[in-house]
């Protein structure tokens, strides 16, 4: 081997045993022990240890370094490598270029790119990721993610067939937090009570400060006025409802200010509750509109304009339970097939591709009322009935 150039004298610290073991045909197999070395740098990962389990009449046994290894190499593998000659290197380099390169297209001009994203798209109607990488893997064009995501959003199937996967639009807008008791309520009514006393509904009536409630049972039927008075008995008119503003606000209580000292006191105690309430109104909003906000989403939307409306609205053709009624509004063309005349009507709001043959007579019938303008001929307000008997005469005459 050392003729051959398959090794060179080395100085390394790193070195295996060495064991010639004889063959049946007189010569010695050079093995190499590289056990150690296997031990240290060729571990199994543990998730594939299991892979390589083998029987024997003993047990069941697992590798935990590479059986594959330098240790264990399969001599059918090494004959292979060791016959390698040019004409499988050129085979090789064949596959492997076969393998490495995809054919994909490189487009210069974006014309065709509406028409490959209808083609790919279109007829799926997959979502972006899959709709990129079908498209990646046969073409490339500069931004082509950005136009991709473009046309897939803007399609207009996939809005109307597919549900949003994204948390629901919206943030919680929370009210203003009221400053004094029963400047700010809440009313709803609870139905569907056991009947007690001819009574099966309760007027319930909060106050947004203090929460301090009120439960009013009602008996059906109420209506406004009659709600109005049970208001006025139970509950006095709070400040916004009766005057339709916002409470004027109380101004903060200075020490010292009066000279009994138990309105002092009382003043000072009513601006600490009045403090110790609206804080903790207030940290229990901020938690209701963090937990609220964590599964919803802020949409912001840009105003556009779009030029001036239409002075008039666009004309739609008359529908009859939902279908649209065809009208006639023009003759395009004529011919006539056995002394039979067909006519190419163009209907009202479609366009000229879309005109259909009418047999004449079948026309005439359906249709009495309309009059055929002869746009075709020469006689300018002729009827057409008129000139296609003027023309089977002169073929007759022919």
């Amino acid at each position: 081997m050392l003729q051959q150039g398959l090794i060179h004298s080395s100085r390394s610290p790193f070195s295996s045993p060495v064991l010639l073991v004889k063959k049946l045909d007189g010569t010695w197999r050079f093995c190499v022990v590289y056990r150690e070395l296997n031990s240290l740098t060729i571990r199994m990962h543990p998730a594939d240890i299991e892979k390589t389990t083998f029987r024997t009449h003993h047990d069941h046994f697992e590798f935990v370094v590479m059986p594959f290894g330098l240790s264990n190499s399969p001599s059918t593998f090494q004959a292979l490598m060791n016959e390698w000659n040019e004409e499988a290197s050129m085979a090789f380099d064949a596959l492997k270029n076969a393998l490495a390169s995809t054919p994909i297209y490189l487009l210069t001009t974006s014309k065709l790119i509406p028409a490959i994203l209808s083609a790919y798209h279109d007829s799926t109607h997959e979502g972006l990721q899959k709709t990129l990488w079908r498209i990646r893997a046969d073409f490339y064009w500069p931004a082509m993610k950005s136009s991709i995501t473009t046309y897939v959003s803007d399609c207009q199937v996939c809005q109307g067939n597919k549900s949003d996967h994204l948390s629901p639009i919206g943030l919680l807008q929370p009210l203003a937090l009221p400053t004094q008791v029963w400047a700010d309520i809440s009313m709803d009514f609870v139905e569907g009570l056991p009947l007690s006393a001819g009574k099966s509904v309760m007027f319930v009536v909060v106050d947004r400060f203090s929460r301090y409630g009120h439960f009013i049972p009602m008996a059906h039927p109420y209506m406004a006025a009659h709600m109005a008075h049970t208001f006025l008995e139970h509950i006095s008119f709070p400040f916004r409802v009766l005057y339709g503003r916002d409470p004027p606000r109380l101004l903060s209580y200075t020490r010292g200010t009066t000279r009994v000292d138990a309105i002092d006191e009382a003043l000072i105690d009513r601006d600490q509750v009045l403090k110790t309430f609206t804080d903790r109104l207030q940290k229990a909003q901020d938690r209701m509109t963090t937990t609220y906000n964590k599964g919803h989403r802020d949409v912001s939307y840009v105003f556009r304009d779009y030029g001036p409306a239409p002075s008039s609205p666009p004309f739609l053709p008359p529908v009859d339970n939902g279908h649209v009624i065809l009208t006639p509004y023009a003759v395009l063309r004529e011919h006539v097939t056995n002394d039979q005349w067909d006519i190419l009507m163009q209907w009202t709001a479609t366009d000229p591709e879309a005109a259909t043959w009418e047999l004449l007579e079948t026309f005439k019938q359906v249709y009495p009322a309309y009059k055929l303008e002869d746009k075709l001929f020469l006689q300018g307000e002729a009827d057409v009935i008129d000139s296609i008997a003027h023309r089977v005469t002169l073929r007759r005459r022919q």
